[in-house]
C-alpha cells in the first residue's frame, strides 16, 4: 500500500490559500431588487354577448359593466374587463359613430391618451385591416403611470377605446411589464377580431 505523505499539506495549502484571499473584489453587496414571476393567462379569447363589434376578451377575464355613470356620447357602452389574478381593470368604452361623429370621438381619445401619458415615454404599436374597415392604436409606456396601456380601435360604426389601470399603488415599471404585454396581446387579438 503506498502511502501519500505530502496530502495533508496539499490540503493545509488549498484551504489556508482559499480563506486568506480577501479584497473589495469579493466582498458580497446586496442585489437589485427582484420580483416575483407573475403567472399570465393562457391566451384563449371568448367573445361574450355584452360586448359589441365582436369585441374578444381573455377567457379568463370577467367582464362587468363599469360603474360609472357618465357618458361621453349617447349610447355608449361602458366596459371593464377585470383580470383578478393581475389586479388589473382594462375600462373600455364602445362609442356608436357616424361618418359625422368618428372624428370628433377619435379626437376626444387621443386628447385622453396624451393626457394619461403625461411626460413618460409611449411605445406605439399600429393595426389596420387589410379591407380598411378598422384601425387600432396601442399605446403602451415603461414609465410610472396610472394608465401604461391604452388603446382606440376605429372602424364604420364603432370607436372602442380603453385603458388599463392597476387597483395596487406601489408598482414599479418592471413588476407590471410582464402583465403589460400580456393585456396588449389581448387587445390586438381583440382588434383583429373587431367587425362592425
Amino acid at each position: 500500500m503506498r502511502k501519500w505523505p505530502c496530502f495533508p499539506l496539499m490540503v493545509v495549502c488549498a484551504v489556508v490559500f482559499s480563506c486568506s484571499h480577501s479584497n473589495s473584489d469579493t466582498t458580497p453587496v446586496p442585489r437589485p431588487t427582484a420580483y416575483p414571476r407573475i403567472a399570465l393567462y393562457d391566451s384563449v379569447y371568448v367573445a361574450p354577448d355584452s360586448l359589441p363589434c365582436g369585441f374578444e376578451v381573455n377567457a379568463s377575464a370577467m367582464v362587468r359593466k363599469s360603474s360609472s355613470k357618465a357618458a361621453s356620447s349617447p349610447g355608449s357602452i361602458w366596459l371593464d374587463v377585470e383580470y383578478p389574478l393581475y389586479k388589473a381593470v382594462l375600462h373600455c368604452t364602445f362609442t356608436p359613430v357616424d361618418s359625422v361623429t368618428v372624428r370628433k370621438v377619435l379626437a376626444n381619445r387621443s386628447e385622453r391618451m396624451a393626457l394619461n401619458l403625461g411626460n413618460n415615454r409611449a411605445e406605439v404599436s399600429e393595426l389596420a385591416s387589410a379591407d380598411g374597415n378598422y384601425y387600432t392604436v396601442v399605446v403602451s409606456t415603461g414609465g410610472v403611470t396610472l394608465t401604461p396601456l391604452q388603446f382606440v380601435t376605429e372602424g364604420r360604426e364603432w370607436v372602442v377605446s380603453g385603458a388599463l389601470r392597476f387597483d395596487a399603488d406601489d408598482l414599479t415599471p418592471d413588476s407590471i411589464r410582464p402583465v403589460v404585454e400580456a393585456v396588449k396581446q389581448d387587445v390586438l387579438n381583440a382588434a383583429l377580431k373587431f367587425h362592425d
